[in-house]
């Protein structure tokens, strides 16, 4: 069985190989655009936290992947954090309007 050998960096398309990345997903529920904000990033912290809790998951599950999971995990945390600092934030400008 022959393998196929990559592509030269002058045929390598990147955008092809992580469209999968800038498409819905059914992991998180159907895709709904919305100009309501303030909804947004809370469902946006909901997936991160859901993201969080899986790789806590798998870690205990592959034991082996135990390292490179909590580095994950440390690396999405301040991101949640932001997440949560940003609705404060919106829910703050919502109340000033008000």
């Amino acid at each position: 069985m022959m393998h196929k050998s990559p592509p030269e960096i002058g045929e390598y398309n990147s955008l092809k190989e992580q469209s999968g990345y800038a498409r819905p997903i059914e992991e998180f529920g159907k895709a709904e655009l919305s100009e309501d904000h303030l909804g947004n990033l809370e469902r946006m912290l909901g997936m991160l936290i859901q993201r969080r809790r899986y790789l806590a998951q798998e870690a205990i599950a592959y034991q082996m992947t135990f390292m490179g999971r909590s580095y994950d995990i440390a690396k999405i945390q301040p991101i949640i954090e932001a997440m949560q600092a940003a609705i404060a934030h919106e829910k703050m400008l919502a109340s000033a309007k008000d």
